[in-house]
């Protein structure tokens, strides 16, 4: 390899090694002044009186935006402590929705064309239940897990296996939207739904506040956060046997 070629590779190298690297913001850094899709920072404490006149969307904030001061709004962070923040930049057309959360206030736009960003979802927080076998067991949802409707089957009585732990956890109230917690998982037989069957081929929705599930198709497992919630039958079978 010759030393042209050799510095290009350092180049590239460090070029790689920069993007997954965080950089110290201040509150006044703009969703603007981001220029790669990804974009991985380190907010100060003290951003949140920041947003006045400088924060526009829920979950979704436009460009002009600043961000530490929209990773609070989101639950990402929190004003006295600051912290780390993965941020997706992207550019397109969205509305935006105001909204008071974490103790900052968001403006609301009809319209806005341009760069606009979010925050990246922790990978915890797309976990389903499917995957962990044990009857019984406790997880960790993080902060800034948000609630979507299509990852969640069912209802608090009995949710699909499928769906997200932590977007279920949210459905049912066991943790706050944004907050995350530590919760308790049961995993359950599904409960019929019809007469004279023992088994459950459809979830039904359910409406909570402004969070509904969405209804699916039959699955052999089902998971609830209090057993007591069970509708007991002589078919329903719980993780510590017959009710």
């Amino acid at each position: 390899m010759d030393l042209q070629h050799f510095l290009i590779l350092v180049f590239l190298l460090n070029v790689a090694v920069a993007k997954k690297r965080y950089q110290t913001v201040t509150c006044e850094t703009r969703g603007n002044d981001i220029t790669t899709a990804v974009f991985r920072a380190i907010c100060p404490s003290g951003c949140a009186n920041y947003s006045i006149y400088s924060l526009w969307g829920t979950k979704r904030y436009t460009g002009d935006s600043r961000i530490c001061s929209a990773a609070i709004h989101y639950g990402k962070i929190t004003d006295e402590q600051g912290g780390r923040v993965r941020i997706v930049s992207k550019w397109g057309n969205i509305k935006c929705k105001g909204s008071f959360r974490n103790g900052v206030q968001s403006v609301g736009k009809n319209k806005w064309k341009g760069r606009y960003f979010h925050f990246k979802r922790p990978q915890r927080c797309l976990q389903q239940d499917i995957v962990t076998s044990a009857p019984v067991y406790k997880t960790r949802c993080p902060r800034g897990c948000e609630y979507r409707m299509n990852e969640v089957l069912g209802t608090p009585t009995q949710y699909s296996s499928r769906s997200s732990v932590c977007s279920a956890a949210i459905h049912a109230g066991e943790i706050n939207e944004g907050e995350g917690g530590i919760v308790t998982v049961y995993k359950v037989k599904p409960v019929p739904t019809r007469e004279n069957t023992t088994w459950i081929d459809f979830y039904e929705s359910s409406q909570r506040g402004w969070l509904e599930s969405r209804p699916g198709t039959f699955f052999q497992s089902s998971f609830t956060f209090d057993v007591n919630r069970i509708q007991c039958s002589k078919d329903a079978v719980g993780i510590n046997g017959s009710f």
